[in-house]
């Protein structure tokens, strides 16, 4: 089904919510990463109001943008609002796969595991691979976010909502914002802005550390070319080695569900403030561990350990320049193969 949004109503419920005098909330440091966003009820309407005032001051196309995408933003948290308990994976890839393509089949077959494991699947709300994934997850596991097309219509898949946007940037933050792992399937343009916008957010920390997985279902070297060029780009100093490995390629369905298990089988979360940060795991780490990583990762040395604010889990401690994020992935997979 697909939900309708009615801006009367949208900008409404914004008008209530801004009916308050309290002050501005500090934000949270990225947009993308999974920590809760402050309560939009305390939002100072005085200073949405100047806001808004400058806009209109400055330019009335600027004013009118930026109402379309606060009802883009309504819009989405509405309708995400019933998985927000859920851990999310969202999947990319091409609108012209036709339904009795291998890469189709494949999309639902790995949409419906994901679904078992407990994800709910998000995709564009497009045809092609994007609607082989909210058939494959099924009603109650799957919800959709396409953009306003002329030539596109969105996927219609009983009983699974699909959000319309009228701005590709707004629904880009929406499908990556809340989402534990990306699945690229191969695509064109669409999927590699994806792929691309996701791999800069991690690469400077403006989304949490989460897996990337390239599927290729048909094993005919889609995505050679392209990690290719990632290799070319740290090769020539443009981005660093280490930066490879916020990207896994797998060939089955077996592996990308694998690869997104085994990633939180042992890391929990990460931050960093002033030169230093932390990583919180499921599992005790032994001293010998620690001497382990300060020989295989003298960037971040020295490591030490910390009881979390959870008593099961266990706060791992080093320097961090919030720079390596690549070499962070590295790390995190070397605590998560530990068990």
């Amino acid at each position: 089904m697909v939900v309708i949004v009615d801006v009367g109503a949208v900008l409404s419920r914004m008008r209530t919510s801004l009916a308050t005098d309290a002050p501005l909330p500090r934000r949270s440091p990225s947009m993308f990463d999974d920590s809760p966003l402050p309560d939009p009820r305390s939002l100072s309407a005085a200073t949405a109001r100047a806001a808004l005032d400058a806009l209109l001051a400055a330019h009335p196309d600027d004013a009118s943008m930026t109402a379309s995408m606060l009802v883009d933003f309504a819009a989405t948290s509405a309708a995400l609002a019933p998985f927000a308990a859920r851990e999310k994976v969202v999947i990319f890839g091409s609108a012209r796969i036709a339904e009795d393509s291998p890469i189709y089949a494949a999309t639902r077959q790995l949409a419906s595991r994901l679904a078992h494991e407990g994800f709910v699947v998000i995709t564009g709300g497009g045809p092609g691979v994007m609607t082989a994934g909210l058939e494959g997850a099924g009603a109650g596991n799957a919800i959709g976010i396409a953009i306003q097309l002329p030539f596109e219509s969105p996927a219609r898949v009983l009983q699974v909502p699909v959000v319309l946007q009228q701005r590709f940037f707004t629904r880009k933050l929406a499908l990556l914002r809340k989402t534990r792992a990306v699945v690229v399937l191969p695509g064109g343009f669409g999927t590699l802005d994806e792929t691309f916008e996701v791999l800069t957010l991690l690469q400077t920390g403006k989304k949490s550390p989460s897996p990337v997985v390239l599927f290729d279902p048909l094993g005919d070297g889609f995505f050679d070319p392209l990690l290719q060029m990632v290799q070319k780009a740290a090769a020539a100093g443009f981005v660093s080695e280490q930066d490879s490995f916020l990207l896994h390629h797998a060939a089955s369905v077996d592996d990308v569900v694998s690869h997104i298990r085994k990633f939180w089988v042992n890391y929990v979360r990460f931050e960093a403030a002033d030169g230093l940060a932390h990583i919180e795991l499921r599992h005790p780490l032994a001293p010998s561990h620690l001497s382990i990583l300060d020989e295989t990762f003298p960037t971040f040395a020295p490591f030490s350990v910390a009881p979390a604010a959870e008593s099961t889990q266990t706060q791992l401690r080093f320097r961090f320049d919030r720079r390596n994020y690549g070499l962070l992935r590295r790390l995190i997979d070397v605590l998560n193969n530990s068990y």
